[in-house]
Order: structure tokens, then C-alpha cells, then sequence
């Protein structure tokens, strides 16, 4: 049996989903409301960048194929504004381009759709930790 480690989380922990997918933002929602994580959710890009020009957050998480603005396009973004927040991209393409952490810094890591609850939970609680 596995030691199991224990992260204090709380609903002070506020995370920004970006997806388009209704059904994604459900998954999401379900997955990260067991964890009681405060998420709030922008359907796509520009959204998302209006949100983070009146809310902090400690992390976003955000499907890579969008409309209007992919993923990449926005960590671009968020990155010109100066938002230090680290980002979790989330592709259904394992031959997706990535980005070089030298130039887009708030890059944290990447999720490969499938993906489950433990997989999500354990990318989440690896950026929060890295980031404190």
C-alpha cells in the first residue's frame, strides 16, 4: 500500500478553468469539487482574460483547441499582462507544439486527454506545490 500524501486544500484555492467543451467543465467541476477547490470557469479565451483582469488566481487550467483564442494564444496573453498564475494546458494531441518554458513562463505542465480525476488532482497539487 501506497503512503498517501496530504496537501491542505481549501476553498480559498481558486482555480480558472478554460474549456469550451460544457462536458469538460462538468468532468472538471465534479473532479475538483470533491477536492473542494474554488473553480470558476470561462468558455473561452477572452472570457478567461476578462476574469483574470478582476480575480487572482493560483492556477488555470486550459484546453489547448478553442475557438476564438487556442490555448497557446492565451497563455500568450496572460503572459503580456504580466500575470504570474502558472497554466496546465489540456490536448487531445500528444504531437501538440509546447511551449519552451524559456519563452512562456507561466507554463506548467501539460494533461493528455483521457485524463481521470487522480491524474488532474495530482498535475494540480504538483504546480501548487511547486509554485509555494
Amino acid at each position: 500500500m501506497m503512503p498517501k500524501t496530504k496537501f491542505k486544500i481549501n476553498k480559498s484555492v481558486r482555480l480558472l478553468l478554460v474549456d469550451d467543451d460544457p462536458n469538460m467543465q462538468r468532468m472538471v467541476a465534479l473532479f475538483l469539487n470533491k477536492k473542494n477547490y474554488n473553480l470558476e470557469i470561462a468558455g473561452n479565451g477572452r472570457k478567461a482574460l476578462d476574469l483574470l483582469d478582476k480575480n487572482k488566481y493560483e492556477l488555470i487550467i486550459s484546453d489547448m483547441q478553442m475557438p476564438l483564442m487556442d490555448g497557446l494564444e492565451l497563455l500568450q496573453n496572460i503572459q503580456a499582462k504580466k500575470i504570474k498564475t502558472p497554466v496546465i494546458l489540456i490536448s487531445a494531441y500528444t504531437s501538440v507544439n509546447l511551449p519552451d518554458e524559456t519563452d512562456v513562463s507561466n507554463f506548467a505542465a501539460v494533461l493528455f486527454k483521457p485524463f481521470d480525476s487522480s491524474n488532474l488532482i495530482a498535475t494540480i497539487e504538483k504546480v501548487l506545490k511547486i509554485k509555494k
